[in-house]
């Protein structure tokens, strides 16, 4: 009886550590995509490219980050990785726009 506590334990022990791993790699992934959105916006149009084309990659930068920042938020929402995300204190992440 005592090694079925154990195993169950040890489970949700691993399945705590994969939920916190998926979270910390959404929120590191999140962190990337803000920061090369920002550079895009910095990036001088005349850096060699065609407007269209800086606009574009700016364009894509920004619409990266808001897929990313929604992917983030909802994973924070589900049950039980909004236990996790409480524990260590993930907090939700605000849109470009807001």
């Amino acid at each position: 009886m005592l090694w079925i506590i154990i195993w169950i334990a040890g489970a949700i022990a691993m399945y705590g550590a994969i939920i916190y791993n998926r979270l910390e790699r959404l929120r590191q992934q999140l962190s990337n995509s803000r920061a090369d959105m920002e550079m895009q916006v910095k990036l001088p149009a005349g850096g060699g490219d065609a407007p269209e084309t800086a606009e574009n990659k700016t364009a894509a930068a920004k619409k990266f980050f808001a897929d990313t920042t929604r992917e983030y938020n909802a994973e924070l929402q589900k049950f039980p990785a909004s236990l996790i995300a409480r524990m260590f204190k993930f907090e939700t992440e605000k849109l470009a726009g807001e």
